[in-house]
């Protein structure tokens, strides 16, 4: 019996925890850690990528329309919300960002579990942004920011990874003011900021062994695997400028075979990286044409195919943004990481917009499984508040920077 009411007295506790939202070194959640957990496991689990993220824009549409909130759905299948700002006549807004979409959804392994403290699941991480977006949106709606400037959120309806510069031109000129500033949102890296900001380009290579009939050969094609790996051997190794500035690494390398047969197809993911912009355009064409040329003369099929391109963005454009996220980081006590990283903000900044983006949570990202740290995202969440206030205040509307 006792033992009973220990029970009674522990599940009491804990959904009382749940109510309050979850307790966090890194600050107090709002909204409760558990709201944006439910949201970022739910839009994982849905199917993706697909044309136009239908599945996982359904849910954004239907949870906005539940908060009382408005939007539209532009032809991309985008949705945007507009926050009008009281009195405005300046019609230019702030933009807040993220991707729905991940390249990692499994059927199986994108259904989360979650412990005390971690919770897991395959993509969660590039879910997570969406979620947050969702309550900034439901903040917002209640008149949280409280500016007179126009603020736009926009679910875009891609992955993080396949959204290049035209799919965020279309949006931009589907808003049809030129945003003053832009924040975007990304699944990792909650303390994370950058002194040298990356641009980077993303590669498919397809091998296929099987072009040819038997009888039309004169020698036996060889190993999807042999191709794969002779590809990443000769990439692995090289120095692609003097300064180091870029990096090339083999993100994910597949190949098929079963029933006694040798493999016949194989898939290699390279990606580049560099803070120069000029030696990443050269650096991209030296490795699409490496990849052109494995297996050549072999009776294979190579094909090469650009998944995404991100322009180095413009650090000195940026930089009052920039300012903000540190200001942001030290209000909330969270010690700034330096570290190089690709920043999606180079699509708008390329295109003369101060832009950034900011990690909503500590979380190790892994093609079967991401860990995200449950306790960092009423964190991620207040990051983003402030750092949209901050945006807000510095670009008033009818006023200057």
């Amino acid at each position: 019996m006792r033992s009973m009411h220990a029970l009674k007295a522990f599940f009491s506790k804990a959904f009382a925890s749940l109510r309050r939202g979850f307790k966090s070194p890194f600050g107090k959640a709002r909204p409760p850690a558990d709201g944006l957990l439910a949201d970022a496991v739910r839009i994982a689990e849905l199917p993706s990528p697909v044309a136009r993220e239908e599945p996982r824009m359904q849910y954004v549409v239907e949870r906005l329309k539940r908060a009382g909130i408005d939007c539209s759905v532009d032809g991309d299948g985008n949705a945007v919300v507009v926050f009008p700002g009281p009195g405005s006549r300046d019609p230019s807004p702030v933009l807040v960002h993220a991707c729905l979409g991940t390249r990692r959804w499994h059927p199986l392994r994108s259904l989360s579990r979650l412990g005390a403290a971690v919770a897991r699941g395959a993509g969660l991480a590039d879910a997570l942004p969406a979620a947050v977006l969702l309550g900034l949106a439901e903040a917002a709606a209640a008149g949280v920011f409280g500016s007179s400037r126009n603020l736009v959120f926009a679910f875009v309806a891609g992955s993080p990874e396949s959204t290049g510069a035209e799919a965020y031109a279309r949006l931009l000129d589907g808003i049809g003011a030129r945003p003053e500033a832009a924040v975007g949102l990304r699944g990792t890296g909650l303390s994370g900021v950058s002194a040298k900001l990356l641009g980077a380009a993303r590669f498919s290579v397809s091998i296929s062994a099987a072009t040819t009939s038997r009888t039309e050969r004169s020698a036996p094609a060889p190993s999807a695997v042999s191709l794969a790996a002779e590809l990443v051997g000769r990439l692995e190794g090289v120095r692609w400028d003097a300064s180091g500035a870029t990096s090339c690494r083999v993100v994910k390398v597949e190949a098929g075979s079963g029933f006694g047969r040798p493999p016949i197809d194989a898939e290699v993911e390279i990606e580049l990286e560099s803070a120069d912009q000029g030696v990443l355009d050269l650096a991209v064409e030296a490795v699409r044409a490496t990849a052109a040329k494995t297996g050549e003369g072999s009776g294979v099929a190579v094909k090469v195919a650009e998944a995404s391109r991100l322009p180095v963005p413009d650090a000195r454009l940026s930089a009052p943004l920039a300012a903000h996220v540190r200001a942001a980081l030290k209000e909330l006590r969270i010690r700034a990481a330096e570290a190089p990283f690709a920043d999606p903000s180079g699509f708008l900044s390329s295109r003369g917009i101060p832009a950034v983006s900011l990690g909503v949570s500590e979380a190790a990202e892994g093609f079967e499984s991401d860990e995200l740290e449950i306790a960092t995202l009423g964190s991620g969440y207040k990051l983003a508040e402030l750092v949209i206030g901050k945006a807000l205040a510095s670009f008033p509307a009818g006023g200057g920077s």
